[in-house]
């Protein structure tokens, strides 16, 4: 009697045990599709809306200015905007002798209208920025030339880039980045510098360049060669 009872329990807890094993995986369910989930890149894109400047007929004191216009026509917001000279061609030194003497920033809605600005940075205080390695003469003499200006900062200063003269846009301005849409212009006052002397030699000069600018949402950090 007593085995058939522990019998009968264990049988009994058994049943028991299935029944709540079977419980646990006993559900419900019903299941849904989401289709055509796409994930595209974006474009980073910016169109040049001015034209090459070309200034003839300097002399020394006289002024010019040199601008260019660009608009963000891509979907990306530009953080940063880095800038190089190229293929520069100055057999008499041309470019020692133009000075910057102001340097101006803005940034235009997609109307065209002023958004901010002008921003301004005179030649003298941009040249006290640069090491004295790269000045004309070893030396800050307060203005900034040409030469200064597409020099820059050389590889291994601090906040330069290797690749890249000039850093503008959040790096340096109060005007923030540049939505879609949006233009920048970078407007150069310029002088023939006097100096004092005579400057026949530079009669006649002429000198050319390319004017090379990238646009990044990237921070300035990341960009190849950068020097902290």
């Amino acid at each position: 009697m007593i085995s058939k009872k522990i019998l009968a329990s264990v049988f009994i807890i058994g049943l028991l045990a299935f029944g709540l094993g079977w419980g646990t995986y006993s559900y419900f369910s019903d299941t849904e599709r989401i289709e055509g989930n796409t994930f595209t890149a974006g474009v980073l894109d910016m169109e040049l809306v001015s034209n090459p400047v070309s200034i003839s007929g300097l002399y020394p004191g006289q002024t010019a200015t040199f601008s260019f216009k660009l608009r963000n026509v891509g979907d990306i917001t530009i953080k940063y905007l880095f800038m190089r000279d190229e293929n520069l061609d100055d057999p008499n030194g041309l470019r020692f002798a133009i000075e910057i003497e102001n340097i101006k920033e803005y940034k235009l809605n997609p109307d065209g209208t002023v958004n901010y600005g002008p921003e301004t940075c005179s030649g003298a205080t941009y040249e006290g920025w640069l090491p004295d390695s790269v000045c004309d003469g070893g030396a800050h003499d307060g203005h900034l030339s040409l030469n200064e200006f597409f020099t820059g900062f050389p590889p291994g200063t601090s906040g330069a880039n290797d690749y890249w003269d000039v850093v503008t846009l959040s790096a340096n301005w109060g005007g923030g980045d540049l939505p879609q849409w949006y233009y920048y212009e970078m407007v150069l006052e310029l002088k023939f510098m006097e100096t004092g002397h005579p400057q026949d030699g530079l009669q006649g000069a002429s000198m050319s360049f390319d004017w090379v600018i990238m646009g990044t949402h990237a921070d300035k950090t990341e960009i190849e060669g950068y020097v902290p």
